[in-house]
């Protein structure tokens, strides 16, 4: 996974005319891109919306490279994507529904890539991780950012002692250990009217005998 979101970034900075300034400060961005991995892993849900705004500004500034470039000057675009990227950024941030969907569907996607190369499974899968947002927002979402987070984490374990080893369930715990934090920590939230379908919450009531 950090191998993918390194390769999606430099193609990125290629397209807008930053790959230089990106690769004289390539190790930075690496020390960047783990603190956001162990944010995302333990508090993925808390920022998700960020994230879903950052890559709501990285398709913007595509699109106007895309379809400018050949048109007019790189002045041009350059204030085109900053103005409307930003404006579009702070829209999203408010979607949060629809960037509960993108965030988990693209994870999942990402994830099943990685494993399979079959784009078709890929995009089954991000498509029904995005239905299950729907369904179970909070879960869902606390689920793939963790799922996320420790994916480009593994990318580290040459780094990271903890994660050295055969097997991936050092890879599992962790994952686990993010989610129980996030659900922990978002027990009270109230982005979502309901984190749990009606008969889901009845039940988990029932058991809890507050009903």
């Amino acid at each position: 996974m950090r191998a993918l979101t390194n390769e999606l970034f430099l193609r990125f900075s290629l397209e807008t005319g930053i790959l230089d300034a990106v690769n004289e400060n390539i190790e930075f961005l690496s020390v960047i891109l783990l603190i956001l991995a162990v944010l995302t892993c333990f508090f993925g849900f808390n920022i998700y919306r960020a994230e879903f705004s950052v890559l709501v500004f990285i398709a913007v500034t595509l699109v106007c490279c895309f379809v400018m470039r050949e048109r007019t000057d790189w002045g041009t675009v350059t204030t085109a994507f900053a103005v409307l990227g930003t404006a579009f950024a702070f829209f999203a941030f408010r979607w949060h529904r629809l960037g509960g969907f993108v965030v988990a569907g693209l994870i999942a996607a990402a994830a099943v890539w990685t494993l399979s190369r079959t784009l078709w499974i890929t995009v089954a899968a991000g498509l029904l991780a995005g239905v299950l947002v729907l369904m179970f927002p909070v879960i869902v979402i606390c689920l793939m950012t963790s799922l996320w987070g420790t994916m480009v984490l593994y990318g580290y374990r040459s780094d990271l002692s903890f994660l050295n080893g055969n097997g991936y369930v050092p890879f599992f715990i962790i994952v686990a250990a993010g989610f129980l934090v996030q659900m922990l920590v978002n027990r009270r939230q109230k982005l979502f009217a309901k984190a749990y379908p009606r008969r889901l919450e009845h039940w988990i009531q029932e058991r809890r005998g507050t009903v």
